[in-house]
């Protein structure tokens, strides 16, 4: 018997569990009932919790052996191929953006959590920063250039902060394709999904993580095929109370998706080697 920390949605609902490797287990929390199935993944279990009676995607949990009475955990959102998702993160945590399978570009946004016109912004950090490229050790500031995330973590170290979500209108004018999913409607999809009201508010500039841009000698902007492999992760820490969001962006018409859309995910724990050593 391995004593497991088992907490649902931040409940705090403590078990001993067995640890043969195939299981399930049905817990009560105070609106759904689940069931996760759950299996030994190094020094944890990980498992998908479904409600029964109830419509809704499945969750990804992380359950992690006890040490010396504590454990760590880590809040999952799997955010689907073309759509969006949001995440809370409190000051002095760590929030991973994970490419599951490789190659696709994620917009990023965050912004303080009381304050919604208080946002990320990339056109501060090139000031800031003196450069275009963000690196381990960078502070991302807002546009009151005040720091919001450190990046301390980054398996590929290329990304871009130039070109701003895509929306329909690009696909429109550019492509001749209408109706077409955007990072646009998915940021403000993911908002108002978690009861956020963004209001009227332009959807704020985004770190787009694992995209693959390139400006020539000449000014050129050139659009490459993104280099992120299956696991790659950029881990940052929060400098203030933070809603965070992300769309796998949906585009396929260039060199940006060229290698497929698929999932990312959101993850965030209160250990930095927890999110630099959890698998996909």
């Amino acid at each position: 018997m391995a004593r497991l920390a088992y907490l649902i949605e931040d409940r705090g609902i403590n078990l001993d569990l067995p640890t043969p490797k195939d299981f399930s287990l049905k817990a009560q929390s105070p609106d759904y009932l689940y069931m996760p199935f759950l299996e030994k993944q190094g020094k944890g279990y990980q498992g998908y919790m479904t409600n029964f009676g109830k419509t809704c995607e499945p969750q990804i949990i992380w359950l992690e052996e006890s040490i010396m009475g504590k454990s760590a955990k880590i809040n999952r959102v799997r955010v689907p191929a073309a759509r969006g998702g949001t995440i809370d993160v409190k000051k002095g945590q760590y929030i991973c953006v994970l490419d599951i399978e490789g190659g696709q570009c994620t917009d990023f946004w965050a912004f303080d959590r009381k304050d919604f016109d208080h946002v990320m912004s990339p056109v501060h950090f090139f000031i800031d920063a003196m450069r275009i490229q963000p690196k381990v050790g960078d502070k991302i500031v807002t546009n009151r250039r005040v720091p919001i995330v450190t990046i301390v973590h980054d398996d590929v170290g290329w990304h871009d902060m130039l070109v701003p979500s895509c929306d329909n209108l690009r696909y429109e004018y550019h492509y001749g394709v209408k109706g077409h999913r955007n990072c646009c409607d998915n940021f403000h999809e993911a908002m108002s999904a978690s009861g956020k009201d963004w209001g009227s508010r332009p959807v704020p500039h985004p770190f787009n993580i694992f995209m693959n841009t390139f400006v020539k000698g000449d000014g050129t902007l050139v659009l490459r095929v993104p280099t992120s492999m299956a696991g790659d992760r950029l881990i940052m820490q929060a400098e203030m109370d933070i809603i965070a969001a992300a769309s796998s962006c949906p585009m396929d018409l260039n060199e940006t998706g060229a290698r497929g859309i698929t999932d990312v995910e959101l993850l965030v724990s209160d250990s930095l080697e927890t999110l630099q050593n959890v698998k996909i």
